[in-house]
Formats: C-alpha cells, sequence, structure tokens
C-alpha cells in the first residue's frame, strides 16, 4: 500500500478527536485549489499561501505531513 494512503488511513480515525479540523487532504502550505495543492505553486514559492494553523492539518504541502500528524502517528 503507499505510503500516502497508509497515513490517511492512520490519522482518519483520529482526525475529531485530536484536532485536525482541516482534514486529512487539504495541505496547509501550497498553491490554491480544492486540496491546496499545485504543483505550479509549491510551498516556499512565492505565490504558495501558508496556513495560520499548521496544528489542524495533517499534510504540511500535499506529500509531507505537518509536525501535528507526524507526533500523532508516532505516539500511537
Amino acid at each position: 500500500m503507499p505510503y500516502r494512503a497508509v497515513k490517511i488511513l492512520a490519522i482518519s480515525s483520529y482526525l475529531h478527536f485530536e484536532g485536525f479540523t482541516n482534514g486529512a487532504l487539504k495541505a496547509c502550505c501550497g498553491g490554491g485549489g480544492p486540496f491546496n495543492y499545485n504543483v505550479s505553486a509549491l510551498c516556499g514559492d512565492a505565490s504558495a499561501t501558508m496556513c495560520d494553523q499548521p496544528q489542524t492539518y495533517v499534510s504540511w504541502d500535499g506529500i509531507h505531513m505537518t509536525e501535528a500528524a507526524y507526533k500523532l502517528m508516532f505516539t500511537n
């Protein structure tokens, strides 16, 4: 099973209990669109935007998880 599928399945059951109010698919940092992911505006690019509360997101940039998601994964 692909890594992304594993992390989404592992964290999905904890979303509401752990404060991930922005779900498992929407990225905190990115370039817009329904999931805030756009290959033309990756996190770090001048046109990318970053969320105010990364601890409420599972995905940091559409590829990597946030610090809060990694913490949840490794402590459970």
